[in-house]
């Protein structure tokens, strides 16, 4: 397994300085992440793919950064919103309203699977406590386990397996969140996404520092790949530090010159 890290001014600068070591950088499609990513280390790009009644995707652009990258695999996020189901109440979790949301997520990953096949296609599973930029609630139907399995294994793709997504979202359902994991398709694990988590006005937020509690679960993570309970993905993320809006007060040098080494030695002793 190869250790990724979102790449940063900051990051890219303890690099340099040989005070972090790292596999890959982890970008969005901006060319002002991938441009200078690219001059370091070797880097793949994470699509802003979601599922969608309203289901649509640039694939000439998508091709177009996989080819210049070298990314295997496109991303994309299991969501349902309250715009997608309007007559679904953002708290359901009525079997029928699951059913639902299950049935659109499986279309669009087939409609991805003509593109790029579906032996490239893995899902993230997502939290769900506040609405996005267009004003839209997702649906607490669209985070419960059983609609992330079905979802996959319905499909025939992979999961890429977000541990803080799914600590966030084990909490709003009131569930404990290493059985909420449990109970995904850790058979099919295709990428792992891990940062830290902090309590934030009464939520869970992500994309913070690890804590001691976090670093319990990359533990956690860890051991159940060397025991074979999960498969081991090619690629952790550490999704600490970024640029824009989001990484403003996340991207502290000092915690990515402590907690990347770390991670580093983790991740690469399951290659031993």
């Amino acid at each position: 397994m190869r250790l990724a890290v979102n790449w940063s001014p900051a990051a890219e600068k303890l690099l340099l300085e040989g005070k972090i070591d790292i596999d890959l950088w982890k970008c969005s499609d901006w060319p002002e992440l991938v441009e200078p990513a690219l001059k370091t280390k070797p880097a793949y790009v994470h699509f802003p793919i979601r599922t969608s009644t309203n289901f649509s995707v640039d694939w000439d652009a998508v091709r177009g950064w996989m080819e210049k990258t070298g990314t295997k695999n496109v991303n994309m996020h299991l969501m349902a919103t309250t715009k997608d189901f309007p007559d679904i109440p953002f708290t359901s979790r009525d079997p029928v309203h699951r059913s639902r949301v299950i049935a659109m997520m499986v279309d669009c990953i087939a409609q991805a699977a003509k593109v790029v096949g579906i032996e490239r296609i893995i899902c993230e599973n997502l939290p769900t406590n506040v609405k996005n930029d267009d004003g839209e609630w997702p649906l607490f139907c669209s985070i419960e386990p059983e609609t992330v399995y079905a979802a996959i294994d319905r499909s025939g793709c992979r999961l890429l397996l977000d541990i803080d997504h799914a600590r966030n979202a084990a909490d709003i359902l009131g569930m404990d969140a290493k059985s909420y994991v449990e109970a995904l398709p850790v058979d099919r694990i295709g990428e792992l996404h891990m940062s830290g988590v902090r309590r934030i006005d009464g939520r869970l937020e992500d994309h913070m520092g690890m804590s001691d509690e976090c670093w319990q679960y990359v533990d956690w993570a860890i051991g159940r790949m060397k025991t074979k309970h999960w498969s081991t993905p090619d690629i952790c993320a550490f999704e600490y530090g970024g640029i824009g809006p989001v990484f403003r007060d996340r991207c502290d040098p000092a915690i990515l010159e402590a907690q990347i080494p770390r991670l580093f030695a983790a991740v690469h002793s399951l290659n031993k």
